[in-house]
Order: structure tokens, then sequence, then C-alpha cells
């Protein structure tokens, strides 16, 4: 499984080293090339595998962008957005073997606006990461840090997202909807509405003001130059944009 960042932060003895060493990752080739270093602290930075030898010889830390112990696992930030979290985070911790479950060392937060996307969330955390890297280092060599606990009983956790996971379903809830097109709009695979088998990508939608109370199934009840409006079981609607709905044949009144 490949890494999102092909840098390796070591701390050996007083001295902290950076080194390039490869953007995927064979634990047997970085054990060996570790080996090269008197090594006493490795820090891993969103390299998404699950280490096992590097455990056993090495002090390990890990950068999880998410409030831990709440949203242990991949794609945090993901689901944040799509569950209306109304601040977020990012925590350096031990890493351990059960995943995300070490002792915390370093948090921070900050406040999530409505509509987010996940490229901003991450750029967000990431300005609070480097703002304060370089002092949570130093109060680690120092042994400045009292590292707080990263309790089971209140963890959560979330699932590994998929391509298949951007479809739109969640038609009980608009706002859902909504922050699901919002939050996946800067990602590889952007929220789609899926009708009579065509895949129709969403790129942006808005909230309506309309309310309905009588109807039985959510159904397309405006067609837009861009996009459709779609009533929600809940009674409200959401317009879905970033398509022409001729190219799609799509219909008013048409049931999802």
């Amino acid at each position: 499984m490949g890494c999102k960042s092909p840098w390796t932060l070591l701390y050996s003895k007083s001295i902290w080293i950076v080194s390039q060493f490869t953007t995927g990752f064979d634990e047997d080739r970085l054990f060996a090339w570790l080996q090269t270093f008197q090594v006493d602290t490795l820090i891993n930075c969103f390299c998404n595998f699950k280490f096992t030898r590097l455990l056993d010889t090495y002090n390990v830390l890990n950068v999880h962008l998410a409030p831990l112990p709440r949203y242990r696992g991949r794609h945090p930030l993901h689901w944040a957005l799509i569950n209306g979290e109304p601040e977020f985070g990012v925590s350096i911790h031990q890493m351990t073997r059960t995943i995300d479950a070490g002792e915390i060392y370093w948090q921070k937060m900050t406040s999530v606006r409505q509509g987010t996307s996940v490229q901003k969330l991450r750029e967000s955390l990431m300005q609070l990461l480097d703002k304060s890297f370089g002092t949570f280092v130093q109060d680690f060599m120092h042994q400045n840090i009292q590292p707080m606990p990263n309790p089971e009983a209140k963890a959560t956790y979330v699932a590994r997202r998929f391509p298949e996971d951007s479809v739109l379903t969640e038609w009980h809830d608009s706002h859902r909807i909504y922050r699901k097109v919002m939050a996946l709009r800067s990602e590889s695979n952007a929220a789609c509405l899926v009708i009579h088998n065509q895949a129709i990508p969403v790129t942006h939608a808005c909230l309506s003001h309309r309310r309905y109370v009588g109807f039985a199934q959510s159904f397309i009840c405006r067609l837009l130059p861009d996009g459709v409006e779609i009533v929600c079981l809940d009674g409200l609607t959401v317009q879905l944009l970033g398509f022409d709905p001729k190219q799609y044949s799509l219909k008013l009144n048409q049931k999802l």
C-alpha cells in the first residue's frame, strides 16, 4: 500500500534526520535501511499500513488527522464532514499494534465551516500541524510532554471508503446529501447520482427552503440549467449541480 508522503522522519540521539526513502512500502526493506542509522524514534506521516517488525524495534509515533479517541481508522475527514462535525482535529499518538489506539502526545482542534470540502479541511489541519510541529519535536526530545489517554471506551471508528460509497443514497436526510456532495467535491471520486444505471457526477449542492408535506418517495421536483432539485424524505429539497439534466434524459417527477 503506497504512502502519501515519501519522507521519513527519524529521531536519533538528540538529532532529527529527514530522508527520502520511497513512495511505496516494504517493511523489511525499510527496516534494513533504518539499520544504517542509530535511530530511536520514527514518526509515521500518512502512510497507511500496519507496522509489525518496526514496532518491536523502535519507538513509533503516528500523525492521525482526527481528534482521537474519536474517528479511528481510514478516511476520517470524509466521514467527519458527511456526519456534520462542527469541529475536528489532528493528533500525534503512540503507534501500537491496535490501530490508532496508543497514548496521545499532541492534539489540536479547528472549527469546520458548513460546506467544507475534504481538501479544505485537510489543509486546515495540516496548517495546525505545521505551526506546532517544531515545538512538539522540541518538547518530545526534552521529555516535556505528559501523554494523554486514548481510551477504548470513548473510541469511535470509521470504515475505509470505496468509490461506490460516493453514490448518493441518503435520501432520508437532505442535509446529509448536501454535506456529502460538498465534502467529496475535491476528491477523485466525487459524489454521484445514479438513475437508470447512469452515474451522474455531482460537483456542487445547495439546500433549498422549499418544504413538501405530501409525497411517497424522493423525486426530481425541478429541472435546472445545471442540475436538478430533489425532494428528500425529510420533506426538504436539495439542488444537485454540475451537470446538464438533458444530457442524461432526466425528467420532472422522476422517482429515485
